[in-house]
């Protein structure tokens, strides 16, 4: 056995093609990509090719040997072709790459059979087109600077295996040889560079997309948060409401109950002059208890959307009007008086007669109520642009802060704007009014006074606007 300074060399690129191929394969195990498993099967097959040469060209060759070599370099050529479309994201069935190296290697045997011509002669010229194949596609699909460099690397191969035929028993043929060696390791440096910068690259947009992602979860536990907060408040709030509302239930029970069984305890000739007083207390503590009830159903049936809505053309004048006697009545014997204002041009508005009705009189009510003895309710009625009717009632009440205003027409939030000055008990004609308004498309606000008292305005739409 003698050893050749040729077959040292075939053999140390046989070695480091070898080491090349493994590094594709735990390339592939760390990263998944299957391309890489494709171009590790065509260096392994070229270690192999290799380490045939070398020992045959040492010891002596075998009877196979062109079919060996053949089949190790149709399968290197399969195999990196169908790595490089994959790198450009073209997919190839790992099916039809079998069968067109079992097809090309049954092609060959008959070539070689029915011709005689040996694989050494046409097995380069395949190996040139496979390479030229592979530059096109890193050129045209990969323009980065890693693939400009492969495209190169495969061109030059390709363009020196084409006429190798001609020299293949020539001292030029051997000189062919011996490079095609080196370029078959710069070839696959190339790729492993290729690949770690793309993954490189790959990891930098899944950071970016996982920065965006942490962001993106980090404002919605924020909402999520103010929601949560927000939820909270509202349970306390109704948590409070209900509470109120208990005692606005007993307080007029406990009045019915306590006047009813000192009427039916005491003796008639004793009771005959106080059954007048006791019984105006009785009525009294029922109306309260009545409008309270009422009032609670009602917003009961527009949180569940159950409100009878009846339109028809109004005219605003006499809807204020209505208001104004229906406010009277509820109110009792308030003193304070009711000035009424209406601008020329008023005119009429698309509507609920009763539901807005309901909203002016609410609001007289509680005008009267915060009034008290000695002041006026002003009420004025006027047209505004974009054609609308602002409808405005003025009380000499008490002024309001700025979050009893922000409060004004929560129900669930017991306020100065929301519970009355005679008697403490809650008033819910502000947050009844608004949902009334808004029925119709229309908008309330509540603001101070100058001086003292507060404003509460209404802009209704002429024709209906139905939310």
């Amino acid at each position: 056995m003698q050893i050749t300074p040729e077959i040292l060399l075939i053999f140390y690129s046989a070695t480091v093609t070898l080491i090349v191929s493994l590094t594709f394969i735990f390339l592939w195990h760390r990263l998944g990509w299957t391309r890489l498993l494709s171009f590790g099967a065509s260096f392994f097959c070229l270690a192999l090719l290799l380490i045939h040469n070398a020992v045959g060209m040492s010891i002596g060759w075998h009877p196979f040997r062109f079919q060996v070599g053949a089949t190790m370099v149709v399968l290197s050529l399969v195999f990196i072709t169908a790595g490089c479309l994959a790198y450009v994201d073209f997919k190839v069935p790992w099916k039809l790459i079998l069968g067109t190296a079992g097809a090309i290697l049954i092609g060959s045997e008959i070539v070689m059979a029915t011709w005689g011509v040996a694989s050494i002669l046409y097995l380069p010229v395949l190996i040139g087109v496979v390479d030229l194949f592979c530059s096109f596609l890193f050129w045209t699909k990969r323009r980065t600077f890693a693939g400009r460099a492969v495209a190169i690397l495969f061109f030059a191969r390709g363009a020196m295996h084409l006429p190798w035929p001609l020299f293949v028993f020539t001292p030029a043929g051997n000189l062919i040889r011996s490079a095609d060696q080196v370029f078959v390791v710069a070839i696959g440096l190339a790729l492993i560079v290729a690949e770690l910068l793309r993954a490189r690259m790959d990891l930098a947009r899944a950071n970016a997309t996982l920065l965006e992602q942490a962001t993106a979860l980090k404002a919605a536990n924020e909402k999520l948060g103010v929601e949560r907060q927000l939820a909270v408040s509202a349970s306390n709030a109704k948590s409070a409401f209900l509470a109120n509302m208990s005692h606005e239930l007993r307080t007029p029970l406990n009045a019915i109950m306590g006047f009813s069984e000192i009427i039916a305890k005491s003796p008639a000739e004793r009771m005959a002059d106080r059954y007048t007083g006791y019984g105006q207390d009785i009525h009294q503590a029922a109306c309260v208890l009545l409008d309270f009830v009422d009032q609670v159903l009602e917003l009961s049936r527009l949180e569940a959307n159950r409100v009878d809505f009846n339109p028809a053309t109004l005219d605003v004048v006499a809807l204020v009007e209505v208001a104004i006697k229906a406010a009277r009545q509820k109110a009792g014997s308030s003193p304070a008086e009711i000035v009424r204002y209406f601008e020329e041009g008023t005119g009429s508005v698309e509507g609920d007669e009763h539901l807005l009705k309901q909203a002016l009189s609410g609001i007289l009510i509680r005008a009267l109520r915060f009034t008290g003895n000695t002041g006026s309710v002003h009420v004025s009625a006027g047209p505004e642009p974009e054609s609308s009717v602002r409808i405005e009632v003025k009380d000499n009440g008490p002024r309001l802060s700025d979050s009893e205003i922000t409060e004004a027409f929560n129900p669930f939030n017991i306020t100065n704007a929301t519970v009355t000055q005679t008697g403490g008990g809650i008033d819910l004609s502000l947050p009844l009014a608004k949902r009334f308004v808004e029925v119709h498309g229309g908008e309330i606000s509540i603001s101070n006074e100058a001086d003292t008292g507060t404003i509460v305005a209404i802009d209704l739409p002429r024709r209906l606007l139905l939310h």
